[in-house]
């Protein structure tokens, strides 16, 4: 034993009671290197049933400062805390303050593409809305112009063009039976060189 003025080391951690003595039976730090068990056991128990109650409360500000406090103790399931986070998470953005804002920022975009994905995600959640309806118009006038270009380059026989053209118009919502005399043309305008060509070649063998 190590002696100090008549005083062995064993009385000094003698005098000095667990923190959390209250809780543990008046249990010393004499062999506890770091705290007792049973203080340990207690916190990770407060941590787990702030976690529990922020979960049934639903806020994610709270519920995101529990996940983070019980991760930071360890030894305390999160998963399904951070799945009802993220839940919550995905609900907020499709809030109808959110969804006004993502409607305005696709119109103002002005691609016909993303703003018919939009619209398609928002018409299952609020179809009633009517920024949905303007940005629907605003959608309608884009088809509308993409149409008018295919009968232009049809007019100059740029199937070439036509077909990339059309591809784009699909993936805008352009309806299918809006496209088929389109795909038609492209389809007979492109098989009309290779019968020239055969012509061509019948008549150089008959003139040899």
């Amino acid at each position: 034993r190590c002696s100090h003025n008549g005083s062995t080391l064993l009385f000094f951690l003698h005098s000095f009671p667990c923190p959390g003595a209250s809780q543990c039976g008046g249990q010393t730090f004499l062999g506890q290197m770091g705290g007792c068990e049973s203080c340990a056991s207690s916190r990770r128990k407060e941590v787990q049933l702030f976690l529990q109650e922020q979960m049934v409360k639903g806020n994610p500000n709270d519920l995101r400062v529990a996940i983070e406090k019980a991760e930071a103790h360890g030894g305390i399931e999160t998963l399904p805390a951070r799945k009802q986070y993220s839940e919550i998470q995905r609900m907020e953005r499709h809030s109808p303050e959110n969804v006004h804002e993502m409607l305005k920022w696709a119109t103002r975009t002005q691609d016909p593409v993303i703003l018919n994905n939009v619209i398609k995600e928002v018409s299952t959640l609020a179809p009633s809305s009517e920024e949905l309806a303007h940005a629907k118009r605003t959608l309608s006038e884009l088809q509308d112009d993409v149409k008018e270009r295919l009968h232009r380059l049809a007019k100059t026989h740029d199937t070439r063009t036509m077909v990339l053209v059309m591809e784009r118009a699909r993936q805008m919502g352009v309806p299918q039976k809006d496209l088929a005399w389109a795909e038609q043309y492209v389809h007979t305008t492109q098989a009309l060189p290779s019968s020239r060509n055969q012509h061509r070649e019948r008549s150089i063998g008959t003139n040899l």
